[in-house]
Parts: structure tokens; C-alpha cells; sequence
């Protein structure tokens, strides 16, 4: 089986390397990865399946030569985990209408094999136009060096949010609620933060300016106005590199973005995580991931009351629910609720723990994507 590793770094560490290579691992599966590097190679293969991300849409060589692979025999097994119609709110939403994207991926995806996704919800999605399609969950491999749980001291009771430059419409949920950064004795933790910014055409710059995560900093901090002037200057700087001797009382803190390899270990400096998603089409249809890594670090959770998140999260027992008309109230007072008390964060985050390790462990979930491949 082929690989075609060509996304981008938290999809092609999810969707394409681990799953495949624990499979290979387990069952002594034959694969062959093949990157943006070596694409040449590709010509070489005498496989009889590949597997890529619906993003290789975006490129007009990488969907010809795939054609043509599939018109000499070889099986096409497009994953899918992500809706591909993106809202106007999108950072690529620009991008996406004036390449057409929507339109070539369920091209691509009526042109598959097999159509893998990550939940039940977008499965049902991808029948309108596939009816080969297969259900593989994102998963963690409890024995990855990056999800040692190891947590760190702190006087704050810390409150995470991990994401990526799609989410402004989900963090605008924070914006009238006073943020966390106003509950005595909290501090928020913002971790993947980028100044990068990708244009209509799809080039990449270092903006600050313009860059969404400076929105997401300005909705936490209320324009800046909850932390030290002090601090401000030290943000504004905007090196990695640099540290701030009295970061760790601020009621904010600023994590920069970390390769897929690595950015997990952050939940060990979170005590509680936050999950804000705003109920729309495009939203519909994401993974339960950030539900997963909080998880397998046993970290309780507070999160917006969408369906996949109500697939996992038992209201009141291994974390809160927050129904979108009272997110302005309940953000902040289930947060509240797991800040007084100790007790209730271990019990929940015991508790989603134990069922993201039974239903969301990347080797016992192998064995159906196994069968599902031989079935082709």
C-alpha cells in the first residue's frame, strides 16, 4: 500500500503516518510512504492500493498522477476529515472559492475506492456521493513519547484552548463572557500560536497584524487590558525565543505553535481545557480530537454541546456540556465549578480518560481498518 504523505503537519501525523504505521507494525501490513520530497518515486510502485487526504484536491498534478494510478489498477482510498465546504468566517474561505475546492474534493471523493472518515456524521455525508465508505475515528497511541503524562505545579488553576487559525468564530464565544482571565486564581493558557498567514493564492507570510491568532489574543485578554503593560511588551516582541520571568502569574499565556510531534506535551501544563464550537454546517463535521488528546492526558473538559462532543462527553460525569444559547453563562461557570474543586477535575478527567483509552486507542482500532483495506 502506498502512502501519499503530502498535507499538512496535524492531518498528515493523524490521518496518514501513525494509523499506517502502527498497522504495519501490528500486522505486518506493507506500506510505502511517499512525500512532496520524493513524489518521483511514485512512478516506481507496484502496489496495489493508495491512500491519500482529500487536500491533494488542491493540486492538479498530484489528482492527475492519482488518475492515473487508479486507471492502471490500483485501488483509491481517499481519507476525509474535515467538511469541504468551508463558511465565509474561514481563513481559506477566499482561497477555496477562487480554486474551486469544494467542487474538485467531491470529485475526488466520487472518484474513491474507498472513503475513510472520522466520524458517523460524516460518513452519512459522504453517501450522498460514495457509498464505500469506512468510519476510522482519530486515535492516539497511548505508548507516543509526547502523551507522557507528567504534569506541572503551578498556584493558578490553568485553563486551556489548543487549536488552529480556523477557530475565530468558536473563540468569539469568549468575547462577552469577562474570560476566564477575571476568575481569581485562573490563567489561560492559548497554545499554537502563529503570526503565519496564507493569502488568496495560497502563499505564506508573517503577519502579526493581520494574523487571526492576534483576534483570538485580543478576545482573551479583552484588547490586552487584563495582563501588565509589561507583559504586553514582552508579547509584542513576538519571539519564540524569548521567555518572561513572571509568565507564570499572568492570567494569560501565550504558547507558540509546536510540530505534531511534540504539541501534546502542553496538556500537562493545562488543568482544565476548554472547547468552544460554534454549531454550524462546517463545524457539523470536525473530529472529537481535541476531546481525545484532553483524554488521554485526564484532563476534564468543558465544551461547546455539538453532536460528536456529545459522543464522548457524559454531561456532569466526565466533564460539561454547554448548550450555544448559554454559552455566554456557562463557560465560565462549569469552569468555575471544576476550579473549586480538585476532586471533581481528577474524577472527570478519570473518567474520559478510561473511555477515550477503550474507544480511541490508535492499536486496538487497527484491526477494522485492516479488514477494511483487505476488503478492497
Amino acid at each position: 500500500m502506498v502512502i501519499l504523505d503530502t498535507t499538512s503537519a496535524g492531518v498528515q501525523k493523524f490521518r496518514m503516518i501513525d494509523p499506517h504505521i502502527i498497522l504495519s507494525e501490528l500486522y505486518n501490513y506493507p506500506i510505502t510512504i511517499i512525500t512532496q520530497g520524493n513524489l518521483t518515486d511514485i512512478n516506481n510502485v507496484t502496489d496495489d492500493k493508495l491512500v491519500c487526504h482529500a487536500s491533494i484536491a488542491q493540486s492538479e498534478d498530484l489528482t492527475r498522477i492519482v488518475s492515473h494510478l487508479q486507471k492502471n489498477g490500483m485501488k483509491l482510498i481517499v481519507d476525509v476529515d474535515d467538511y469541504w465546504e468551508l463558511p465565509t468566517s474561514h481563513y481559506l474561505y477566499a482561497y477555496a472559492k477562487t480554486n474551486k475546492l469544494t467542487e474538485k474534493t467531491i470529485n475526488l471523493i466520487k472518484k474513491a475506492d474507498l472513503v475513510t472518515v472520522t466520524t458517523k456524521h460524516l460518513a452519512k455525508e459522504i453517501l450522498k456521493y460514495n457509498n464505500k465508505t469506512a468510519i476510522f475515528p482519530n486515535s492516539l497511541d497511548p505508548k507516543e513519547s509526547q502523551l507522557t503524562i507528567k504534569p506541572t505545579q503551578s498556584d493558578m488553576i490553568r485553563v486551556g484552548w489548543t487549536g488552529g487559525a480556523s477557530h475565530l468564530e468558536d473563540m468569539k464565544i469568549f468575547r462577552n463572557l469577562g474570560m476566564f482571565t477575571k476568575i481569581r486564581g485562573a490563567q489561560f493558557v492559548m497554545a499554537g500560536f502563529d503570526i503565519r498567514i496564507r493569502d488568496q493564492e495560497g502563499k505564506t507570510e508573517e503577519n502579526f497584524e493581520k494574523s487571526v491568532w492576534k483576534k483570538y489574543e485580543e478576545i482573551i485578554t479583552n484588547n490586552y487590558t487584563t495582563i501588565s503593560t509589561e507583559y504586553k511588551k514582552y508579547l509584542f516582541q513576538l519571539d519564540r525565543h524569548l521567555s518572561y520571568y513572571n509568565e507564570q502569574n499572568e492570567p494569560y499565556r501565550r504558547v507558540w505553535t509546536k510540530p505534531a510531534n511534540k504539541y501534546m506535551k502542553i496538556f500537562n501544563e493545562i488543568d482544565i481545557v476548554v472547547v468552544p464550537l460554534v454549531d454550524n454546517i462546517f463545524n457539523k463535521f470536525k473530529s472529537e480530537l481535541k476531546l481525545i488528546e484532553a483524554g488521554f492526558f485526564k484532563k476534564p473538559v468543558v465544551c461547546s454541546n455539538v453532536r460528536q462532543y456529545a459522543d464522548v462527553i457524559k454531561h456532569g460525569e466526565s466533564g460539561f456540556l454547554v448548550d450555544e444559547k448559554r454559552s455566554h453563562k456557562d463557560f465560565t461557570s462549569y469552569t468555575r465549578k471544576l476550579m473549586q474543586s480538585g476532586q471533581m477535575r481528577v474524577e472527570f478527567g478519570e473518567r474520559l480518560y478510561e473511555h477515550c483509552y477503550e474507544n480511541f486507542n490508535l492499536s486496538t482500532n487497527s484491526k477494522k481498518r485492516l479488514e477494511a483495506y483487505q476488503s478492497l
